[in-house]
């Protein structure tokens, strides 16, 4: 990667501080985001999986209650994503990453996909996949490379939130 710092990954502390502080059962936890228990004790007991998708982050954040920005380690503000913008469902259909915003930001910028792959670690091939929806779920590092790079929040490009700001930046004018 450039400049940028390395990527983070799914942060399984935290997701177990968070569900110890809200005093879910993993049972119960499993149940909301959708994942398989193994999964679960693997992350919380920091066995991180590189192979983890995006779409179990924001499955974990929409069941926590909390930010994927946070779950990823892009920011240490545990707020979630405005809450009129999130979506009720974690159907396959919502929870996903959306590669209209990836355009969309990267077009912002005014960033070719040859820089925003060589900052997020992936190859310019792999943009073009991902900005046209041919693989809408990512893994949880390579979308966590896209928010640094392009400097939005990982909640945006997984469609949890219209709002780009990374968690740390919202809410403020």
């Amino acid at each position: 990667m450039s400049a940028l710092q390395p990527r983070p990954g799914l942060q399984g502390r935290r997701v177990l501080a968070l569900r110890v502080t809200q005093a879910l059962k993993t049972g119960d936890l499993v149940k909301r985001a959708r994942i398989p228990l193994g999964q679960l004790l693997a992350l919380e007991a920091g066995q991180y999986r590189p192979g983890t998708w995006g779409t179990t982050v924001a499955r974990l954040a929409l069941a926590l209650q909390t930010s994927t920005d946070y779950l990823l380690g892009l920011t240490d503000d545990p707020t979630p994503p405005p809450p009129a913008e999130a979506p009720r469902s974690l159907s396959p259909d919502t929870v996903r990453l959306r590669g209209e915003k990836v355009r969309r930001a990267r077009q912002l910028r005014d960033l070719p996909a040859s820089r925003l792959a060589a900052d997020a670690g992936i190859s310019p091939a792999y943009i073009y996949v991902l900005e046209n929806n041919h693989a809408p779920n990512a893994y949880a590092t390579t979308v966590a490379g896209l928010a640094q790079a392009l400097r939005v929040s990982a909640d945006y490009l997984l469609g949890l939130t219209n709002d780009p700001r990374p968690g740390a930046l919202r809410g403020r004018p």
